[in-house]
């Protein structure tokens, strides 16, 4: 899939901003300097670790770089996962890292070793997005068409649950 607009993530005490350009860079513009650091490296997302100290960037060919803030220009840390995905969210406690490819598959990593903790089969399509629940022991994959599913991580199994929302406007078509 094309990122066919940039995406916007700011630093959780607010005084920086990410944009991921659609041509695949990265900018991390200071709030109250108006400083702009760029990353040139071709990246599909940049995304904030919870407590602000890290960004990290994911390229095509599988690799997660993990950036310090004030540093983002040198990548630090690089992490290598199996398989190719283009969407990622790292947890809060910043132990796992979720992935999904185009089938729309969720995989669950390791954010220390890249070993693969768990993975669901992709049913609805492409995924929008993803997100942990704020302990870390669910994450929410949003599909096309409304629907999103609940992944349980505590489990061995792909226990999921699928809900689809539906907008006012296709309430009334149906």
């Amino acid at each position: 899939p094309e990122l066919s607009s940039p995406r916007f993530e700011t630093s959780p005490d607010g005084k920086h901003l990410l944009v991921k350009d659609v041509a695949g860079g990265g900018d991390l513009i200071d709030l109250d300097t108006k400083k702009v650091q760029t990353v040139s490296h071709e990246l599909l997302n940049l995304q904030y670790s919870a407590d602000g100290k890290t960004i990290l960037g994911n390229r095509k060919d599988a690799t997660i770089s993990f950036y310090t803030d004030k540093e983002m220009l040198q990548a630090g840390r690089v992490l290598r996962l199996k398989g190719q995905f283009w969407l990622m969210k790292l947890s809060p406690d910043g132990k796992k890292i979720a992935t999904t490819n185009e089938n729309g598959a969720v995989q669950v990593w390791d954010a220390q070793t890249g070993a693969l903790l768990k993975t669901t089969p992709g049913r609805f399509g492409l995924v929008n997005s993803l997100s942990f629940s704020p302990d870390g022991s669910k994450i929410l994959a949003g599909y096309n068409e409304h629907v999103a599913k609940f992944i349980e991580l505590g489990s061995q199994e792909a226990d999921e649950v699928t809900t689809q929302f539906l907008s006012e406007a296709d309430k009334e078509k149906s």
